[in-house]
């Protein structure tokens, strides 16, 4: 099946590091490098807070990372409880996009994320975060980054490491809710909301309801793009020849038909999708 060049402009960590491949630098000359700049970086940080008299530049200032914190904290009995979440397409309306996820509540925010991805049928390829506004800087729930691994794709600032944070450290009410954000640049933006709180059922994640079979796509633009595959998948059989042809070209595609190709590929099948969720 074609598939539409996910090597665009907005992925620039992509491009950097095949730039790096095609300049041969191995992993352990960039390791070297990253280490090297970031002493003299840090050194600069400590001159710079230990001189008082020094006026500094807003914007020059170098920004000192915050440690991100372990809180595995929340609901004592989490581990007894089932938590239904909903997780829904910001921006997206007639009719929404949404999953509705039944979860054990000792779940960390790390397998949280992991089951949106499998929910709706991301590759988990690019950064996230939860969060209680999209970029707001309180509150950042991801995997903090990590300088000696070249390949690295954690958060450079990070508040909550998700790999230790329970999700009732901040989901331990109905109706609580936070953000999602998904890619960076597509900025795929999610409300996860909490549905109800039970006593313990299931050892597994589960998809039990659901709202729009068609899934976003990888690399695809975000939300817009999303709205403008789903009419198309929609108006399929009455667009005429010239919106067909028109709207392939929008979005990428050589034709209307890998067009549609690609979107059958990404129809939502709750069956494949909760196999993947009870491997989490």
């Amino acid at each position: 099946m074609a598939k539409k060049n996910n090597t665009s402009g907005k992925d620039y960590r992509f491009q950097t590091m095949m730039q790096a491949v095609l300049l041969e630098i191995r992993p352990e000359d960039y390791t070297e490098f990253y280490n090297m700049v970031n002493n003299i970086v840090g050194d600069y940080e400590g001159d710079v807070l230990q001189n008082e008299p020094f006026e500094r530049h807003p914007v020059s200032q170098p920004r000192r990372r915050r440690s991100p914190q372990s809180s595995p904290g929340g609901l004592k009995d989490a581990s007894e409880k089932t938590l239904r979440l909903r997780v829904q397409m910001k921006d997206v309306t007639n009719p929404p996009m949404w999953r509705e996820l039944k979860v054990p509540g000792d779940f960390t925010f790390f397998q949280l994320h992991q089951a949106i991805q499998a929910a709706c049928g991301f590759e988990d390829a690019h950064l996230w975060q939860f969060q209680r506004k999209a970029y707001d800087p309180e509150l950042q729930i991801g995997i903090p980054s990590d300088p000696t691994d070249p390949y690295d794709m954690g958060l450079e600032e990070c508040t909550h490491d998700a790999r230790e944070t329970g999700i009732t450290t901040f989901l331990a009410e109905k109706c609580q809710k936070l953000i999602y954000v998904y890619d960076f640049g597509d900025d795929w933006i999610f409300n996860v909301s909490v549905v109800d709180i039970t006593s313990r059922d299931g050892e597994v994640a589960e998809c039990i309801r659901w709202k729009c079979d068609i899934q976003p796509l990888e690399d695809s633009g975000g939300v817009w793009s999303y709205m403008e595959m789903r009419q198309a998948w929609e108006q399929r059989n009455s667009m005429t020849k010239r919106q067909k042809k028109d709207l392939a070209r929008t979005l990428g595609y050589d034709s209307f038909e890998e067009l549609v190709d690609v979107m059958s590929d990404i129809l939502f099948d709750p069956e494949m999708v909760n196999e993947a969720l009870a491997e989490i």
